[in-house]
């Protein structure tokens, strides 16, 4: 299913037709309630942007709202997943340069042209990275801008963490993502890593220091699947060891990068049951949680038992 928004300006017509056109991709899955803040984020910029809505199957409004604004695309497709969805809108755009961006999240203005101008001082950049900061669900600012990574070997900087953080904060070479293939759609979370990992590998990657996106933190986001987000975080890693292991240092980085997201989500992991213990007390889904955890990603449990280790000592029992 595709609908066009109700009129494209000659504007974007032109631009699109120009050299030099830049495509922003929205994917959504029944976001519809951010959707046209998303949106009214890309019409903000200080230059023309296609923009493409890419409906990954949702039952919700996601329709109404995007074919709602002029100049915007509209494509539906059944639920596949966001691999998938950023992969039509790959397909279907023309851009030199695109921006993938979450239904939630919000480009900061003149995010694109920040991009453009770091582009033009490296132009062999397969991609570039600006800063984001995280948002609450009604759009007020609850962090400060991330810090840049810095490192000059960010192949190397990704495999120890992703230090991009937010994917929209990337402005893409078209021909790189196509040289790559596009998404992978093995990976329903860490995707964007993943084709991070990907281009880092073959082509050069510069960074500035503007603010380009917003992360929109709210209790539906995917990355609060810890189990799940750590199982696809180490799975895209270990898709790079054919390409690390004949590097002593890069080899030394993936291992790294292995200890370091099983730390990160075991944390998180743990601090959420002791959450639920705090709250609802011990129940029968926390040990089948912890359980999981134990089967599914059995080298995170040592880390988990530690810190489970490190409370029970700080808990005061009842005389």
């Amino acid at each position: 299913m595709e609908c066009l928004g109700r009129t494209i300006s000659n504007q974007v017509r032109n631009a699109v037709a120009g050299e030099g056109c830049v495509t922003v991709v929205i994917t959504c899955y029944n976001q519809a309630s951010f959707l046209a803040d998303s949106i009214e984020s890309v019409s903000q910029q200080g230059r023309t942007a296609e923009l493409i809505v890419v409906d990954d199957g949702s039952t919700d409004d996601t329709a109404a709202i995007a074919c709602r604004f002029n100049g915007v695309r509209y494509i539906r497709q059944e639920n596949q997943g966001v691999s998938v969805a950023r992969n039509t809108g790959l397909s279907e755009s023309k851009g030199d340069h695109l921006v993938f961006l979450d239904a939630d999240d919000r480009l900061s203005p003149n995010a694109i042209e920040a991009g453009l101008e770091c582009f033009r001082k490296n132009p062999c950049s397969g991609f570039v990275v600006g800063r984001y900061r995280k948002i609450d669900a009604s759009g007020t600012s609850i962090s400060q801008p991330n810090r840049i990574c810095g490192d000059r070997d960010f192949y190397s900087a990704l495999l120890k963490a992703n230090v991009v953080g937010m994917l929209s904060t990337v402005l893409f070479r078209r021909a790189a993502l196509e040289e790559v293939g596009g998404f992978d759609p093995r990976f329903r979370a860490s995707e964007d890593y993943d084709i991070l990992l990907r281009l880092a590998r073959n082509c050069a990657v510069n960074e500035h220091d503007n603010l380009v996106a917003e992360y929109r933190w709210h209790d539906r986001n995917m990355s609060l699947d810890y189990l799940f987000m750590l199982q696809d975080s180490i799975d895209a890693l270990r898709a790079q060891w054919p390409h690390a292991k004949g590097d002593p240092a890069y080899r030394q980085a993936l291992k790294t990068g292995m200890a370091n997201w099983r730390r990160h989500y075991s944390s998180l992991i743990f601090s959420d049951i002791v959450k639920g213990i705090k709250s609802d007390g011990f129940q029968i889904s926390t040990l089948r949680r912890v359980l999981r955890m134990a089967g599914t990603a059995p080298a995170t449990t040592a880390a988990f038992a530690r810190r489970a280790l490190e409370w029970i000592s700080t808990v005061q029992l009842p005389r």
